[in-house]
């Protein structure tokens, strides 16, 4: 794309999402370079999009995208990651999954005026045969509440401490 901000694909939807004071989506795909191939002439339900998809959320107003799902290994390992740095550089934030092994659970939080949220992100379905055995175990989190009870409960206090300091 040669200006992927310019290109404009919820064009429709602006009104609504200018509106909110939080946009997040499900990124159904790697955003990575594969030498112009968008999809896997082997398997149908396997692609990515192009790295200029990162700047096209940022200019649809998208704040956050959720990483955690059955797509983000399409391309393995490094197209996560450069997924990863496409959006940073966009300036869209990212949930569900890390280049750092493990703090795929981590919460992002959100700041928005006298308000705050803890974000999670995680997935049930993996398009790479088993799940604990496959090396995204360690990148993208999976809907296991043993390794989710912690930092949901560690955001609830955090939020409990907010309400009980009068700061909310």
């Amino acid at each position: 794309l040669r200006d992927p901000a310019a290109v404009r694909p919820f064009a429709a939807l602006d009104p609504i999402l200018r509106a909110a004071d939080l946009r997040l989506v499900n990124l159904e795909s790697q955003l990575s370079d594969q030498g112009g191939e968008t999809q896997s002439p082997y398997n149908r339900l396997v692609f990515t999009g192009p790295p200029g998809g990162a700047e096209v959320l940022a200019a649809s107003g998208i704040d956050v995208v959720s990483l955690a799902n059955n797509h983000m290994w399409d391309y393995g390992k490094r197209a996560l990651f450069e997924t990863l740095s496409h959006l940073d550089r966009a300036g869209v934030a990212t949930v569900g999954a890390t280049r750092d092994p493990e703090r795929m659970y981590e919460p992002l939080v959100i700041r928005r005026g006298d308000w705050s949220i803890a974000l999670f992100a995680v997935t049930h379905i993996w398009n790479q045969g088993e799940f604990r055995s496959h090396e995204g175990q360690h990148h993208v989190a999976w809907a296991r509440f043993d390794r989710l009870a912690r930092r949901l409960e560690e955001a609830r206090s955090a939020a409990n401490r907010i309400i009980e300091e009068g700061r909310a």
